[in-house]
């Protein structure tokens, strides 16, 4: 019985330190956070601009070793033309995944802003 006195005193004499305060206002806090946002896109990769320049390289000097004279020159022309038309359409287009991330602003609710009188005199306090 003597433990529980001191217990019982101490929170009858915080309870009335306590009771000369009102909450005037409650508020949500709210602040701007970033975050970062990825999603998952499909992208068309073409690869057709340097095949038709790796199969044009190619064709040239397979023409160039065919012919002589003139013949040689046209054979070049031709190879390089017909190496880039195949190379061209036979690379292949494909479709990839690939993640974008971007980072964007959110407002996000964070705790309250509480306005409060305690004898008399406004106080304001933000909570977490």
């Amino acid at each position: 019985m003597k433990n529980v006195l001191p217990l019982i005193a101490t929170s009858l004499i915080s309870g009335a330190v306590y009771a000369d305060v009102a909450i005037v206002s409650e508020e949500p806090r709210y602040v701007t956070v970033w975050q970062n946002e990825c999603e998952t896109r499909e992208v068309l990769v073409d690869n057709s601009g340097t095949a038709g320049v790796i199969g044009g390289v190619v064709g040239g000097v397979l023409g160039h070793q065919v012919g002589g004279g003139s013949g040689k020159t046209a054979a070049t022309i031709a190879g390089t033309i017909i190496g880039s038309n195949v190379a061209r359409n036979r690379s292949a287009q494909r479709i990839d995944l690939v993640e974008v991330c971007e980072e964007k602003s959110r407002v996000v609710q964070r705790g309250k802003i509480v306005t409060f009188n305690y004898d008399g005199f406004i106080f304001t306090k933000t909570f977490e």
